[in-house]
């Protein structure tokens, strides 16, 4: 059985399957967040898990941005996440912008269930250490 919850982090709603394997064990994938997975005994335990790493990515991610100066504009990327880049005047603005860039692209359903599979969905809310 799959089931697919949507999870927030501070302002990120992120999509997270989880599916029961057949040694009674539950897996957890985040489709957004590459290598972001968990597994437990339960649903409940799994649910733990995969809000323990969904916080551990996040928090690492936010320190991979780059920036580079290129003419009269700062770029930046986030090696890690394809598709979380941007560009500002200033550092500060790229620095703003890469944020919202980041939430933008994490917050994006990557994977969404095969038509015609049945699913649960809940809203899980995690707070990530500042």
């Amino acid at each position: 059985m799959i089931y697919n919850e949507t999870m927030k982090v501070k302002k990120l709603t992120l999509n997270v399957t989880f599916e029961e394997t057949k040694g009674d064990a539950v897996v957890a994938v985040v489709p957004s967040l590459p290598g972001c997975t968990a597994s437990g005994k339960d649903i409940h335990e799994t649910r733990r898990k995969i809000s323990s790493a969904i916080e551990s990515r996040i928090i690492s991610l936010e320190k991979s941005a780059i920036y580079k100066k290129k003419k009269d504009w700062f770029v930046g990327w986030i090696d890690e996440v394809p598709g979380a880049n941007t560009q500002g005047k200033t550092l500060a603005e790229a620095r703003k912008n890469m944020r919202e860039a980041l939430l933008l692209v994490l917050g994006a359903s990557m994977s969404p269930l095969s038509a015609g599979q049945k699913f649960t969905q809940e809203l899980l809310k995690i707070t990530v250490p500042a």
